[in-house]
């Protein structure tokens, strides 16, 4: 028998089952012995009388029932504290120890008894925004007083028909049943929202609780577990619209988050499978059109949709965090493809630069220097061949920060591009402080850069400006020769477009180097015309500066 049986029922453990026996035991002999005199008394006829022996009898058959009676009694006794025990135990796996409201069993188990065609039920998600922030500047201490604090203020936002229930860390779910229209349901939640996020005492929390929430109406025939994923849905797009705030689910408005979330998981698995690729794009001199570099761009190989272009999946790869990872493949694909090449062709790669672009997670991280310094060593690339491409506006939101990061980055070797200038509102003031070596150009000034007089003394002052700090200047979106004549005689070092060549694979990209090193031909100055003063147009003769060689390696 085990200790647990003994701790649910006192009875069955081995003291109470021994007091048990003896007490029945004795009362037995008793009876037993007085019957035995009683009637030995009446067979053999001696001095006791027949009333006496009748005694006897009577007596030892009183006690034997009394025994029984006791027993029969105990045993009551037994039973019922026995149901008490078990029910405590079924009370204890059905509740949330820390707040002491319905765990995600009893929630579940509710959920089910609840759930039917044609029932007048909502559902409603909520789930604290910043705990972890809480528990790690404060301690779990605090963190549990909150979410005891939200477990009772939600409770007295409820009808007593209404169940709380505590699913994890700091997700909790509310059922509402005969919730009555939409606008019922809108009250609860707002009001549920608002009381949890309303201020602790100073002495316990001084920062503020943030709460979302996502609600479902009980809709047709749906099952318990599809009404769970639709409020899921709802709580995942309020978090995504700012936090704070409850979103009530319908079906018309979230399907693309339904897309959305099967988009996240197919990059996962994509990841895991390695269905992504990288594609390559020529980097030139825009003097002499040699191919100088490349940039490293990633394309994602799916197995139903086909090639995935970046913008259709870069942004949610930062948003879920997942960029870390893919990031690191890139890094790891490119070095090693880029040292293949240098091997193979020696000559062609001397001085061969590649770019590849790192997003605000990977720099603001802790594992870019990481990745950084395992992919050189992987693939023996030298670091002074490997340029990292940082958007200007992911720079602008912490240049302290970025400062740090460049510093650590420049240790390693490698070389720094702002990628996309001109679009983060940055101060010129930061190029003397941040230690870049190439500033990439955005395609609007490239865009109309034949037609506009401003836009070509726009990008001449970048140019020189540029040169005076010792940063080379890359223009992206060249896509005409009349755009790479112009750029060449401002004195922009670098072009990069599709002019010049697409996006290609490895593979192309090797079989066009066996047969060009130089793309097209360099074209004599152009005549550019910008718009003149009265709507008309006038012809300008773009002048051929004193140029500056394109950065070169250096031992």
């Amino acid at each position: 028998m085990s200790k647990h049986t003994a701790l649910v029922n006192p009875v069955a453990g081995p003291a109470g089952l021994g007091a048990l026996r003896l007490a029945i035991g004795m009362a037995l002999a008793a009876a037993l012995a007085a019957v035995a005199i009683g009637v030995g008394a009446v067979v053999s006829g001696g001095a006791w009388s027949g009333t006496l022996a009748c005694s006897l009898v009577i007596a030892g058959i009183a006690i034997l029932g009394a025994a029984l009676l006791v027993v029969t009694v105990h045993l009551y006794r037994a039973r019922t504290e026995l149901m008490q025990r078990h029910a405590e135990i079924e009370d204890m796996a059905s509740v949330d120890a820390l707040t002491g409201v319905a765990n995600r069993r009893a929630f579940e188990r509710e959920l089910e008894r609840n759930v039917r065609p044609g029932a007048d039920l909502a559902l409603l998600l909520l789930d604290l925004d910043n705990l972890k922030s809480i528990n790690d500047s404060v301690g779990h201490g605090v963190g549990d007083e909150v979410l005891r604090g939200t477990a009772v203020r939600i409770r007295s936002c409820l009808r007593a028909t209404d169940t709380v229930s505590r699913l994890s860390g700091d997700e909790f779910a509310v059922l509402l049943p005969r919730v009555g229209d939409r606008n019922d349901v809108e009250v609860i939640a707002r009001r549920i929202v608002e009381a949890v996020q309303r201020p602790y005492p100073a002495e316990l929390l001084s920062c503020t609780i943030s709460a979302s929430a996502g609600v479902v109406m009980m809709d047709g025939e749906i099952g318990p577990s599809e009404l769970l994923r639709n409020a899921d849905v709802a709580l995942l797009c309020a978090k995504r619209q700012g936090k704070g705030r409850y979103i009530l689910y319908r079906a018309e408005v979230h399907a693309s988050e339904l897309e959305r979330i099967a988009f996240e998981r197919d990059l996962r698995i994509a990841l895991e499978q390695d269905q992504f690729v990288l594609h390559y794009q020529p980097i030139v001199d825009s003097k002499n059109r040699r191919i100088l570099g490349v940039e490293a761009l990633v394309r994602w190989q799916h197995p139903e949709r086909g090639l995935v272009p970046p913008l259709d999946f870069i942004p949610l790869a930062e948003a879920t965090g997942l960029i870390v990872p893919l990031g690191a493949w890139v890094l790891r694909e490119a070095c090693i493809q880029t040292q293949k090449w240098r091997t193979t062709h020696p000559s062609l790669f001397k001085d061969f630069l590649l770019s590849v672009n790192v997003s605000a997670r990977q720099l603001f991280g802790t594992q870019l220097q990481n990745d950084v310094v395992a992919a050189l060593n992987e693939s023996g690339l030298d670091p002074r061949h490997l340029v990292l491409e940082i958007v200007e506006s992911q720079v602008m939101t912490d240049v302290a920060g970025a400062l740090r990061q460049f510093a650590a980055l420049k240790e390693i070797g490698v070389r720094i591009a702002i990628d996309d200038f001109g679009t983060g509102y940055s101060s010129l003031g930061h190029l003397q402080e941040l230690p870049v070596d190439f500033l990439k150009l955005d395609k609007s000034f490239t865009d109309n850069i034949t037609e506009s007089v401003k836009s070509q003394e726009l990008m001449r002052t970048v140019a020189q400006l540029s040169r005076a700090l010792s940063i080379a200047t890359v223009a992206e979106g060249v896509e005409t020769v009349e755009q790479a004549d112009v750029l060449h005689h401002l004195d922009v070092n670098l072009c990069q477009g599709f002019f010049f060549a697409r996006p290609i694979d490895a593979e192309s990209f090797s079989g066009m180097l066996k047969r060009v090193r130089h793309l097209p031909e360099v074209m004599p100055a152009a005549r550019v015309s910008a718009p003149a003063a009265g709507g008309g147009r006038i012809s300008v003769r773009v002048p051929k500066p004193t140029r500056v060689a394109a950065p070169q390696l250096t031992n």
